[in-house]
């Protein structure tokens, strides 16, 4: 089926009008499965519709509501449900620990929260109601429903991310914003209604959440997979002719690797990564199973906005182990500056500093919406400037090359973590004096080691036990090393490299 793009113009609508309008094209076209629950168009319209009815009802206006879902179609219908209604969406995993759930509510001032089962064990807030979804509602039953309007600029959609300050941090998409960065999604992919495309991420997730929208946007059917599920995976790319493929480098190359005989993958026309970079090694196993017409799309960005992507050439040739970042989005500005902000010069390694429209709102805080990182562009109050904290480098051919961060955050299975959320976690913990946690990369693979000051019995295993229960799977470290003091710098910090150093002669 030809490739159809979307007007600009549709930045300026609602994203639930743009949904709509969609649906209206083949109402019984399937939009979502996760393999058993097949939905229609028409059908998740009337979902959607059918609870932001009931979201409208227990949530007043302007506040916030909070999606506490397995990744399953009706976070999908969570996510409309929001849009619809004119409720700003809190994304939370519900895979993650309770504790850390109930912490982000706790602070979040959310006036409600979306659950799968009314008995769900979780603890919320004095005087917040659960919201549970009428999964039989399947009818579009509201058209007489006016929503509220909703302007481009409002948030609309708050994800988390791991804090430098020890606390989940929560960045504010708005409705322009997200629309953004799904139609460049779509174009970029040539997204269109004979597509059957698979998302390894989690809705939860700026990437889960793009990759979904896009899919609904070009009237594509949209295939649910939970993370690790490679069988099913395999299954629904063989049975269901699946023709796009998206998700973390590390996700896809377990379905392509796994013996997977390449006459099951023929349907597929693209794949399409996110979150962390590509290896060449990668790529060069992957093209011995996929179609030879097969697409590679490499797209790098953060939760607070998109920054690259490209295409990689089938004779791509690559002096380093990780392929290039791809080339910056068209429709913003950047800067690679050295530390006193200043430009670097052309091929010299500096921090990416992005100006645009399309840069996430703010940060979440104490039930609002708050600048944050995202500062007003002084000379265009309709743009916000974003200093990225990535070290880049400049190419001769334009592209971007990661290089490092600047900060102490690093990118763990494509998630984005703060050292020193583990280290609070740590801190708390009973019979810990001090923590601290680094970084170590060998062989592009980046782990986490923790170092702690303190005794007691058993003490490793009941902070492993901890950590298990406050923080998601990505943010575990590989190693917790007891020591009788953390090494400091003259200044007081710790010392990081000592640490790397120390570790090399204990036992992990």
């Amino acid at each position: 089926m030809p490739f159809s793009p979307l007007s600009p113009a549709c930045l300026q609508r609602p994203l639930f009008a743009l949904f709509e309008s969609v649906a209206a094209c083949d109402p019984s076209a399937l939009a979502l499965t996760d393999g058993t629950d097949r939905i229609s168009f028409g059908a998740l319209r009337g979902r959607a519709l059918a609870l932001a009815r009931q979201i409208d009802a227990a949530v007043p206006a302007g506040a916030a509501v909070a999606m506490l879902l397995p990744q399953s179609p009706d976070a999908v219908v969570g996510v409309l449900a929001c849009l619809a209604a004119s409720r700003i969406a809190l994304l939370l995993n519900a895979d993650h620990p309770a504790e850390r759930n109930a912490a982000i509510l706790r602070d979040s001032g959310v006036a409600a929260v979306i659950v799968s089962d009314a008995g769900s064990a979780i603890a919320l807030p004095d005087g917040v109601p659960r919201i549970v979804p009428r999964r039989d509602s399947n009818r579009a039953t509201a058209d007489d429903w006016l929503r509220p309007p909703t302007t481009p600029d409002e948030p609309a959609v708050v994800l988390y991310t791991s804090g430098s300050t020890g606390r989940p941090k929560g960045i504010v998409q708005s409705q322009r914003a997200t629309i953004c960065r799904a139609l460049q999604n779509l174009s970029a992919q040539h997204l269109n209604p004979s597509d059957r495309v698979v998302v390894f991420s989690a809705v939860c997730s700026i990437a889960g959440l793009i990759s979904s929208l896009a899919v609904l946007l070009s009237g594509a059917a949209l295939y649910q997979v939970p993370v690790l599920s490679i069988g099913k995976a395999l299954s629904m790319v063989r049975n269901e002719r699946i023709t796009v493929l998206m998700g973390l480098p590390a996700l896809l190359g377990l379905l392509l690797t796994s013996g997977v005989p390449r006459q099951a993958l023929a349907s597929v026309r693209m794949i399409r990564t996110t979150g962390d970079a590509l290896l060449r090694g990668d790529i060069d196993a992957w093209r011995k199973v996929l179609p030879p017409a097969c697409h590679v799309n490499i797209t790098y960005g953060l939760t607070e906005v998109a920054i690259a992507q490209w295409f990689v050439p089938r004779r791509f040739a690559s002096q380093v182990a990780s392929l290039p970042a791809g080339f910056p989005m068209a429709d913003q500005e950047f800067a690679i500056v050295g530390e006193s902000g200043e430009p670097v010069a052309d091929g010299e390694p500096g921090e990416l500093v992005v100006r645009s429209p399309h840069v996430a709102c703010g940060e979440w805080q104490d039930g609002r919406c708050v600048p944050g990182r995202m500062q007003p562009d002084p000379a265009d109050p309709a743009r916000r400037i974003f200093h990225t904290g990535d070290v880049v480098r400049l190419l001769p051919d334009g592209m971007l090359r990661f290089v490092a961060r600047s900060d102490r955050q690093v990118r763990i299975r494509g998630q984005r973590v703060e050292p020193a959320e583990i280290e609070e976690v740590l801190r708390r913990s009973p019979g810990v004096a001090d923590a601290a946690v680094v970084a170590r990369t060998e062989d592009e693979e980046t782990t986490l080691l923790a170092f702690v000051v303190g005794a007691g019995e058993d003490l490793q295993s009941a902070l492993e036990q901890r950590l298990r229960q406050h923080l998601p799977s990505f943010m575990q470290p590989a190693a917790i090393l007891v020591v009788a003091a953390l090494p400091r710098l003259p200044g007081g910090k710790v010392d990081q490299r000592a640490l790397l150093a120390l570790a090399t002669t204990l036992p992990l």
